[in-house]
C-alpha cells in the first residue's frame, strides 16, 4: 500500500494520497473529459459525501459500510507490530 493517510487542517483543506492504481485512474478519467485530475477528484470526493447518509449514532456501522476498512486497519496493525511505520515527532 503506497497511500498516505488523509490530513485536514481546520480550514477544510485536505491533502490525499491515492495509490498508483486509483491515481492512474483518476488522471486517466481527467485526461478522457478535459478536466483537471484535482478538480475531478474533488468533485467525485463531493459526490460521494453527498451521497452518504450515515446514522452517527452507530459509528461502527459507518465504518463497516466502508469497504476494506478492516482489512485496512488490521494491516494498519501489522505495519505498526512490525515496525513499518514513522512517528509524527519524526515528520
Amino acid at each position: 500500500m503506497d497511500a498516505k493517510p488523509v490530513s485536514l487542517s481546520r480550514s477544510g483543506y485536505f491533502e490525499i494520497s491515492l495509490d498508483s492504481l486509483r491515481a492512474r485512474k483518476l488522471h486517466e478519467l481527467a485526461a478522457l473529459t478535459g478536466t483537471d485530475p484535482e478538480i475531478l477528484a474533488r468533485d467525485l470526493l463531493y459526490e460521494a459525501i453527498d451521497r452518504l447518509e450515515p446514522d452517527f449514532g452507530d459509528p461502527t456501522a459507518l465504518l463497516d459500510a466502508i469497504p476494506g476498512a478492516y482489512e485496512h486497519a488490521l494491516a494498519g496493525l501489522a505495519d505498526i507490530r512490525a515496525g513499518r511505520v514513522v512517528p509524527l515527532t519524526e515528520l
